[in-house]
């Protein structure tokens, strides 16, 4: 489940509920729409309603994503989501449960009347989301898409015994200077985390447009995309795909990162050599043999099972449909994985192909990815039912996935 997050507009200072995966700010009031870029970790904390100075807020690693295992046999994937005590407290709760989805969050800012309890363990994906360290032939868990940040929770001190400062029960004893530490008012600031910008096209100056949570925008005045870079837009390269008839046949366009890459740490330096990979039962031609490997990903969240099986059609599709840079009526799906983390999912994907996999997880871990080329590519389905159906190539993707999809 997405948490809410509370913040005052930039403007005019009323009060605007965001979900975490916002990434356009409006406001009901003035009106105002702002892209939101964040820049390294989010930091929030769980309000009171009366805050004293004599409040304390412990910190918690929050982590989401999809987590990849892989063995010998098969590639397993999962979603994980949990929170972990940053820090060493004994019998303090180590996680907040389902605390931060009934209540809002707010922005951590040195402003709040209390003292922030600076982390003393940096984030560790595999300890947050339980995974244990690997087992004979196993492999780490490998973590795509993931969302890091940080919650802060307060809590009161009166005597010997820590108190809950939102429900005001005990939670633990205390040892003596177990809470003393700095308040990190260098790493709270507001301002320090995210920055707003106008959602204008840097190219021609009008309105882009894009659901919430996409973190690529299009100008329909222009056709151009764009992405969110620093304090600024880059250009996106983008491809839109044609339907056998008219553009506006399709319901919908997926978007799908569509990658040239050198593969260091495995022996793959051609897309012949990725097909002898993955052991596929097809010839590969004489021309494969001098292409670079090439790579396609869905460019949004789905289940891991689902994800890899579209990245392995896509990755192999071998038709050369009709490519148009001007956008197509029907909407455009949100990008809701960013290019990194579609470079990212590289590894497990290419040890889901391979055959044996015993080949490839000794250099998991070792691979490495030098980016040649990347851009978008929109493909049209046309909604049938319950399924998103692509004819050309005969790809299916259900409704519920993509909606399920979008709480990751």
């Amino acid at each position: 489940m997405s948490w809410k997050i509370e913040h005052p507009c930039p403007q005019c200072g009323a009060p605007v509920e965001l979900e975490e995966t916002d990434r356009i700010f409006t406001c009901e009031f003035c009106r105002n729409r702002l892209y939101i870029s964040p820049r390294e970790t989010f930091q929030f904390f769980l309000a009171k309603e009366q805050p004293g100075p004599e409040l304390y807020f412990l910190p918690y690693w929050r982590f989401k994503g999809m987590a990849f295992s892989c063995d010998e046999l098969q590639v397993t994937g999962k979603i994980v989501d949990s929170n972990i005590l940053a820090m060493t407290l004994p019998h303090a709760p180590p996680s907040l449960g389902l605390r931060p989805q009934v209540l809002k969050l707010r922005y951590a800012s040195p402003e709040v009347p209390g003292r922030f309890i600076k982390p003393e363990h940096l984030l560790a994906p595999a300890t947050a989301c339980g995974c244990s360290s690997c087992a004979a032939g196993h492999m780490p868990a490998l973590f795509v898409g993931e969302i890091k940040s940080l919650i802060y929770s307060p809590v009161s001190v009166r005597g010997d015994w820590l108190f809950d400062a939102i429900l005001d029960r005990p939670m633990c004893q205390l040892n003596d200077g177990a809470l003393e530490g700095p308040k990190t008012d260098e790493d709270l600031r507001v301002e320090d985390q995210i920055s707003f910008f106008a959602t204008l096209c840097p190219q021609c100056g009008f309105d882009l447009e894009g659901e919430k949570n996409s973190l690529v925008l299009l100008c329909r005045h222009c056709g151009s995309l764009w992405q969110a870079r620093n304090s600024g837009f880059e250009n996106v390269p983008c491809d839109f795909i044609a339907t056998r008839g008219r553009g506006d046949e399709a319901d919908m366009y997926l978007p799908f990162w569509s990658i040239s890459a050198d593969v260091s740490g495995l022996p793959i330096g051609s897309h012949a050599e990725l097909v002898r990979l993955a052991n596929l039962p097809q010839l590969a031609q004489a021309a494969w043999e001098n292409e670079a490997p090439h790579f396609a990903t869905p460019a949004f969240k789905v289940h891991p099972s689902l994800f890899l099986r579209l990245t392995r059609m896509m990755t192999f599709l071998r038709n050369n449909p009709v490519r148009s840079s001007e956008p197509p009526k029907p909407p455009l799906y949100p990008v809701s994985l960013p290019l990194n983390e579609a470079l990212e999912s590289l590894r497990p994907f290419l040890a889901s192909i391979a055959h044996p996999k015993k080949s490839v997880l000794p250099h998991l871990l070792d691979m490495a990815f030098s980016l040649k080329d990347a851009r978008l590519v929109y493909l049209p389905f046309t909604l049938r039912g319950e399924e998103l159906i692509q004819q050309e190539i005969g790809m299916s993707v259900q409704k519920a996935a993509l909606s399920w999809g979008k709480l990751i």
